[in-house]
């Protein structure tokens, strides 16, 4: 079986690059979350859904096509399912395909270079957001499980960061994508 593992950017299939939506299109099998398998409800390919690595490897496994794309959001190199799963898998046993990343859109929605800026992710993960952005005047924050942007700027606050300005994106690239910019 030919396997691709597929970054699909935030969800909205406009913003897939033609070598992945070409990949999606001719896939005998589409394995991803629930939320990136309904991105494409055309697709007359087996779908399984599958939100970590480890159902991820299984649902390959049961996959009976001669090509399947594994579905991650985003890029494939950027905080991704793709590193847990390419920890489970033999070295060339899935082709990589790039997506566009939460930072690559976000920025460019703010009409603002993202060369400069440091990352860190408080996504299923402890960072020291106080340091970071003590440190780095362009901080990008991933949020999500029990991590908020109300919980961020009030961490911020409590530091004596106020009056920093932040900007926060929900949903991006969907039709109720929010993008608000004001101090912590």
């Amino acid at each position: 079986m030919k396997l691709y593992v597929v970054g699909i950017g935030m969800g909205n299939p406009k913003l897939l690059t033609m070598q992945a939506k070409e990949i999606i299109d001719t896939s005998g099998c589409l394995i991803g979350a629930q939320r990136m398998l309904d991105c494409f409800p055309d697709s007359r390919a087996q779908k399984i859904a599958a939100a970590t690595p480890e159902k991820m490897m299984l649902a390959i496994g049961s996959c009976q096509a001669d090509s399947a794309s594994v579905l991650v959001s985003g890029d494939c190199g950027f905080y991704s399912a793709a590193t847990g799963l390419s920890k489970r898998m033999q070295n060339g046993q899935a082709v990589y395909i790039p997506g566009i990343s939460s930072l690559q859109y976000f920025c460019a929605r703010l009409s603002m270079a993202w060369d400069d800026v440091t990352v860190i992710s408080l996504h299923g993960r402890e960072e020291n957001l106080i340091s970071a952005v003590l440190r780095n005047p362009k901080t990008f924050v991933l949020t999500g499980g029990t991590q908020s942007v109300r919980q961020i700027c009030t961490q911020m606050c409590e530091y004596g960061l106020g009056a920093c300005l932040i900007h926060a994106g929900e949903r991006l690239s969907y039709p109720e994508e929010r993008i608000v910019t004001d101090s912590a």
